[in-house]
């Protein structure tokens, strides 16, 4: 009952900041509940988003056989956040059922981390403002998946 999530994967992420790797990856293994950080949820969002941090997720779908309605909003909540921090960083979120093997997992994680392309982008000199940019990617080839940041904020 006393789970600091969004404090922990916070702290995790301001130590990598300092890393001079150029991978710099946080794998989360959880529920996605939180109720005794610091932070909040959209705190921590604004910060993942603005770290050059990419979040993966391993989510453990919790939800037993025949929760009712009140009882399922928690852990969808926890679910939709670890989906959420995933793709906001760019990384990549795997569900796991309660009866599931999250070995299976771990393995499409570490495929991900080691398949890795790096794509460059350099603003127009004019534009250095405090504003937040969007991008999205695309592709045009089949049986290909894109993770990708989905914005960042010129320095």
């Amino acid at each position: 009952g006393w789970t600091a999530l969004f404090d922990t994967i916070h702290l995790a992420t301001d130590q990598l900041r300092l890393s001079r790797r150029s991978c710099r990856a946080v794998v989360v293994l959880s529920d996605g509940l939180d109720n005794h950080s610091r932070w909040t949820r959209n705190d921590l969002m604004q910060f993942l988003m603005e770290s050059d941090v990419q979040v993966y997720t391993i989510a453990s779908d919790g939800m037993r056989p025949g929760l009712k309605g009140v009882e399922l909003s928690e852990p969808q909540r926890g679910l939709a956040f670890m989906h959420d921090v995933a793709e906001k960083t760019g990384g990549l979120s795997v569900c796991v059922r309660a009866t599931g093997n999250p070995t299976e997992a771990a393995h499409q994680i570490s495929a991900a981390l080691r398949n890795r392309y790096v794509i460059g982008y350099r603003m127009p000199d004019g534009d250095m403002s405090d504003k937040w940019h969007t991008i999205r990617v695309k592709i045009d080839r089949s049986k290909v998946n894109v993770y990708a940041r989905s914005g960042y904020r010129a320095k």
